[in-house]
């Protein structure tokens, strides 16, 4: 749950933004069937004193216990990376053999495998009140000169996305390079602001993956956007998680990290990236369309998803209803004409045996008239419905002579409600290495997202036909993840913290779609959502620069948090990178969010848990500021705040009370 804090009025600060530079880093993955690729955690004190640097270290450790192993090979050829900024320590790829000897060497802590990464793969900008000429964009200069490194697959770079026209110069902070990186690229392409960029008219056919987290700090970015995740296995714990150990690194280093929550729900837990010093973000929907218009001959007109790339229509068709679609031998027999289907079966045998029959088109009937993005985006041109308005179809041709219809695609609909949605794939909490901090932190744009994409790679097929085009339409958490304003916050407030942002950014999201109602489920028959999906709610741009009050928490913070948590010596130093001995312990983190346990099950016992949540604010709006606190209670939990009213100068404690049945 979430407390909101109100004030009236409320100063609006002149606030200034603009636009930013991107780099792209390439990802590491075994080379060798006999051996994996491991990162190493090394005691940066434990370098022996005849080495002049940590690197020759490394590498004469290599040596060493390719020796011991009896192998063949080079230190250097074993050698991947060497770490010095989010772990002390490198990558090398190592046969188990290796490994085992390793573990043997002076200075060794631990050990991860690297695992296989997963990637979270227009209108939003409008959705998100985002305008060229007024709000956020121009009052924060665009989040001009600030330096966003996008850790993804890869990029096309002679994309009209990555014009630097009317760019300013690469700012003097940043210390990268533009290296030769990936297939066919070389440093000629890189330019002021290798990023995405707005590209005035872009559609889509008519239609609205190691090292990377180190360079990225060593080189001076200002942000981190992840779009992608280690895969995660049972009994998997921070340390064993190489983006949550790196974004510490980060957060140190004043480093904001924003990551992507998976595409693996709906069910509970399957939220990844969750770290508590990281931003978690979510997917929804938006208040656009894309769809198709079956009109039958008399009139009668019915809406229908589509994200068909056809330059195909289909004018004044033969209608004929099939009942079935199972008998492809019938199918043939009615090829130049739109089939009707009523049938059991799932939508790709429908769709794989109308293609087969060459059937100019069908309308498929179903109890679920919204299938998923994959069927929607089919190569065949299809119509899909209702049970209700599938019956007016069927009653049409039954009652007429020469029932016909007439199906048009490409149709872009905008300002449709509700609006957002969390879509069904986004990840949902809680977070299964850390259930004390509630996750995802917000909700932002990610469904049917207009990107750019090579021109090389086919983005559908048509009758045998490969399209491809200079932009798709891609869904995904990867997609919701740039669309937060951290570019905005980070240019307006530079001396504010990682945690500082993050919490504009969550005090200010709105939880109410656009018919006022609570944003909702689509996953659950759109049933409201709760904070488990959707944290504080979805992004607000333009209010996220002046939020008022702060959550603000610092590396000590998440450390006493980690020990609260029973994480021994031994994880603690692999996360931080440094000895703690845990005298101060605490499961309390000054989060923007709460969440705690009860027994739903013994609502009635009298035994009862109280939980209290002890939190500090910080006032960065008017600095003689009044706040009083709202309250909306839930069922059969008993919730209070003490005091119920802050009068500021700097920083406010307050403490929220929850009581309920025990678990």
């Amino acid at each position: 749950m979430a407390i909101e804090w109100h004030i009236s009025p409320m100063a609006t600060p002149i606030l200034k933004l603009g636009c930013s530079l991107i780099f792209t880093i390439s990802l590491l993955a075994s080379s060798s069937a006999q051996s994996d690729t491991y990162i190493i955690h090394m005691d940066h004190s434990a370098m022996p004193k005849a080495f002049s640097d940590h690197h020759s270290w490394y590498l004469a450790t290599i040596s060493s216990i390719s020796d011991t192993a009896k192998s063949t090979f080079t230190k250097t050829s074993k050698h991947i990376y060497t770490y010095t900024s989010s772990v002390h320590g490198f990558s090398a790829s190592l046969t188990q053999s290796e490994l085992e000897a390793l573990k043997k060497s002076p200075g060794y802590i631990s050990s991860t495998r690297d695992r296989q990464m997963k990637v979270h793969t227009t209108h939003t900008s409008q959705f998100l009140g985002l305008s060229p000429s007024s709000g956020a964009w121009p009052t924060a200069n665009y989040g001009e000169d600030i330096i966003i490194g996008l850790v993804d697959t890869g990029i096309w770079p002679e994309s009209e996305s990555f014009s630097d026209e009317g760019m300013t110069e690469v700012p003097s902070r940043w210390k990268g390079k533009c290296e030769p990186a990936g297939t066919k690229f070389n440093s000629s392409m890189c330019n002021k602001k290798l990023i995405g960029n707005y590209v005035k008219g872009a559609s889509f056919f008519g239609y609205a993956n190691g090292t990377s987290s180190d360079q990225a700090i060593q080189d001076g970015v200002d942000i981190l956007s992840l779009s992608l995740t280690v895969a995660i296995e049972d009994d998997f714990f921070l340390e064993d998680d190489s983006i949550a150990v790196a974004s510490f690194a980060a957060m140190e280093k004043g480093v904001f990290v924003a990551a992507s929550a998976g595409n693996d729900g709906p069910n509970y837990f399957t939220l990844v990236n969750g770290a508590p010093w990281m931003l978690t973000i979510g997917a929804g929907t938006i208040d656009r369309k894309l769809e198709g218009v079956l009109t039958l001959g008399n009139g009668n007109q019915f809406s229908f998803p589509t994200v068909y790339p056809g330059n195909y229509s289909l004018s004044h068709k033969p209608l004929v209803f099939m009942d079935g679609c199972g008998n492809v031998n019938e199918l043939k027999k009615v090829k130049n004409k739109i089939i009707v289907c009523k049938d059991n079966l799932t939508f790709s045998d429908q769709i794989e045996n109308a293609a087969s029959a060459r059937v100019s088109g069908a309308v498929f009937i179903s109890n679920y008239s919204s299938p998923s993005e994959f069927y929607t985006r089919s190569s065949f041109p299809a119509v899909y419905i209702g049970l209700q308005d599938g019956q007016r179809v069927i009653d049409y041709i039954k009652e007429s002579k020469d029932p016909r219809g007439t199906v048009e695609f490409r149709k872009t609909v905008t300002g449709t409600k509700p609006a957002p949605r969390v879509d069904d794939y986004s990840g949902r909490g809680p977070f299964a290495s850390c259930r004390n901090v509630l996750k995802p932190d917000l909700l932002a744009p990610g469904t049917l997202v207009l990107a750019s994409w090579s021109p090389v790679s086919s983005v559908a097929e048509v009758r045998s036909h490969s399209l491809f085009s200079k932009f798709n339409l891609l869904s995904g958490t990867s997609m919701a993840t740039p669309h937060v304003a951290w570019r905005l916050i980070k240019k307006a407030h530079p001396d504010w913290s990682p945690a500082a942002i993050r919490s504009a950014l969550m005090t200010t999201a709105y939880s109410l779609d656009n018919t006022l109602s609570p944003i909702k489920d689509a996953a659950a028959n759109d049933s409201p959502a709760t904070p488990i999906d959707i944290g504080s709610g979805h992004v607000n741009p333009t209010k996220s620069l002046d939020p008022g009050l702060i959550y603000d928490a610092a590396a000590e913070d998440y450390i006493k948090l980690l020990c609260a948590m029973n994480y021994t010596n031994k994880q603690i130093r692999i996360i931080t990178r440094s000895n703690h001995d845990c005298k101060n312990r605490s499961l309390d983190l000054n989060y923007p969010s709460f969440i705690a346990y009860f027994d739903s099950y013994d609502s009635g016992s009298k035994e009862k848990v109280v939980h209290r949540f002890q939190r500090t604010l910080t006032n960065v709006g008017d600095p003689m500021s009044n706040y009083s606190a709202k309250l909306i209670g839930m069922d059969g939990i008993k919730v209070s705040v003490e005091p119920q009213k802050l009068v500021f100068k700097r920083t406010e404690d307050y403490t929220l009370t929850l009581e309920g049945p025990d678990h």
